[in-house]
């Protein structure tokens, strides 16, 4: 599908980008799919979309009773999606260290790459990772634009351009960037300035606080002007917060992934730069078929065979999978329900991606039952390293204070959020300099272990906070599966050993998705008790 389509143009001006309607379901057939015009207005975007299914014109009540096509990519997946995964290249905080690199997180969906902050660095982390592969990009999430976050990105544009440039007809025709304000014009400034002729087009969506003046409620997207951008760059979007200073359903390109929707919120670090949170949120999928047999031996009977003949249908059975994908079906006397034939539906995934924050309230109405959060820890107290006493007025409290007072969360504070809204992982990342990772370069055996106790304390003081599950402390290239059963596994290598990883709490309660308003009431209980003041 395209999910972008030119229009034609207006007054010489670029074509404005269509947005595609938003499915109801994931498992979804290619033609059961409808663009809807964009206006000359702004584009709302909390709203959910009309969708619109192609139906036979002699079927009565508009179901389905046409001969499916062949299942597309985005149909196929049966009952379990695929399994998602999260590589971390950098989890340095500040400075790349020997171990550890600055931010950077790439989530592996499928064939496609959607990396998360881009540090100085990247593009070597990535060409050491063998599961990754720089031309699979197709969309960057940038959260602030800290060096330790950003100055990567011209380095991850221009390798996608030499790659791009040797691979023959390679996937990659239009890269898409997401970040707060000021991001478009530094891309350009830089690529302008040294020159780069890039062999793909990109294009820049900021996302901007909400407007005091004007009465509309919901986020809105404004397209950018075409002047001075970059040669191989296509026009973006403004997009502007709602009432509650959310972006909700991002308006990206669907590039084959109807079942997600993309949200951002804001997230409190800094004064002077906007920060920000990404949900990448999954829709719900039809649940497994538990009256296959009967149905079969209803489109077999005599009646319905010559209905399907009657409407060209040579092969009816290829109709439950309209079921299977949440759409009712027309028979020859009545119409079939999924719920008569599909179990319980299956919830969708959800993923927290934070930047750098002392506060993330503003991302709590999104991320409630988050299945995984990724928060910031940068600082802690640990009494081998922080030994306090009167003199030296070092104390636990000092500590996450001080913290606080720069902008970042401690272990501590990232567990008490994380068990606020909900969710049900939490993986701590972006520590201080200070705390390395073991690796083959260490020489002893005692500075090893001495290391790993370290990142064994920073996961227990999270674990003290967060009651619901497991707690990690992610290291450059660790990879973590995230399965359509919502369960969370890392992928061990030979070096990681124990390091960071926390045990299930033994009196973990059974875990129940909470209303989202009462995530944010918690986060703010959470802020008030860490306050920074």
């Amino acid at each position: 599908l395209q999910a972008l389509a030119p229009l034609p143009t207006r007054g010489g001006a670029a074509a404005r980008p269509v947005r595609e309607s938003r499915p109801v379901s994931w498992a979804i057939q290619a033609r059961g799919l409808a663009g809807s015009p964009a206006s000359d207005d702004d584009e709302p975007l909390d709203g959910p979309a009309e969708r619109t299914s192609s139906t036979d014109a002699d079927a009565p009540g508009g179901h389905v009773c046409v001969e499916p096509e062949r299942k597309s990519a985005s149909s196929s997946r049966g009952i379990n999606p695929p399994d998602v995964r999260m590589i971390f290249l950098g989890t340095s905080s500040m400075a790349p260290t020997k171990t550890r690199n600055v931010s950077s997180l790439a989530l592996r969906m499928g064939s496609s790459i959607w990396l998360f902050d881009a540090g100085e660095g990247t593009q070597h982390q990535i060409q050491r990772c063998r599961n990754l592969r720089v031309t699979s990009i197709d969309r960057i999430f940038i959260t602030h634009l800290h060096g330790d976050h950003f100055y990567g990105l011209p380095g991850v544009l221009c390798a996608l351009c030499n790659t791009v440039d040797r691979v023959e007809e390679s996937r990659v025709s239009q890269l898409e960037i997401v970040g707060p304000p000021g991001i478009r014009n530094v891309l350009r400034t830089v690529l302008k300035a040294t020159a780069v002729s890039l062999t793909y087009r990109y294009v820049v969506h900021e996302l901007h606080p909400r407007e005091r003046r004007g009465s509309r409620s919901g986020s809105f997207a404004r397209e950018t002007r075409s002047d001075g951008c970059h040669p191989q760059e296509d026009p973006g979007y403004d997009i502007v917060a709602n009432v509650n200073g959310e972006w909700v359903d991002l308006p990206l390109m669907q590039r084959g992934h109807h079942e997600y929707r993309f949200h951002a919120a804001p997230l409190k670090h800094s004064p002077q730069i906007q920060c920000v949170g990404y949900i990448i949120e999954e829709q719900d999928f039809p649940g497994k078929m538990t009256a296959g047999d009967e149905i079969k031996q209803e489109i077999r009977s005599p009646e319905n065979r010559k209905f399907f003949e009657a409407l060209n249908i040579k092969n009816p059975l290829r109709l439950l999978s309209e079921l299977k994908a949440g759409r009712s079906i027309q028979l020859h006397d009545r119409v079939v329900m999924p719920e008569e034939v599909l179990g319980p539906t299956k919830r969708g995934r959800k993923i927290v991606i934070l930047g750098d924050t002392y506060d993330s309230t503003g991302v709590a109405r999104l991320a409630a039952n988050a299945d995984v959060l990724v928060h910031e820890a940068t600082n802690s107290y640990l009494p081998q390293q922080d030994p306090g006493d009167a003199s030296s007025h070092v104390s636990k409290e000092s500590v996450r204070r001080k913290t606080l007072s720069h902008g970042h969360s401690t272990p501590d504070v990232a567990g008490a959020f994380a068990q606020a809204i909900n969710c049900r992982r939490l993986i701590l990342t972006h520590l201080s300099p200070r705390y390395r990772y073991p690796s083959e370069e260490d020489s002893s055996a005692a500075s090893s272990k001495e290391a790993r106790e370290i990142l064994d304390a920073v996961c227990a003081l999270a674990q003290a906070e967060f009651h619901n599950g497991m707690v990690s402390v992610a290291h450059d290239f660790a990879e973590y599966r995230i399965r359509g059963d919502w369960d969370v596994e890392e992928e061990k290598d030979d070096n990681a050993g124990a390091a960071g990883n926390g045990v299930r709490p033994s009196n973990s309660p059974e875990w129940v998705r909470i209303d989202p308003e009462e995530s944010l009431t918690r986060a703010r209980e959470v802020a008030k008790n860490f306050s920074r003041a």
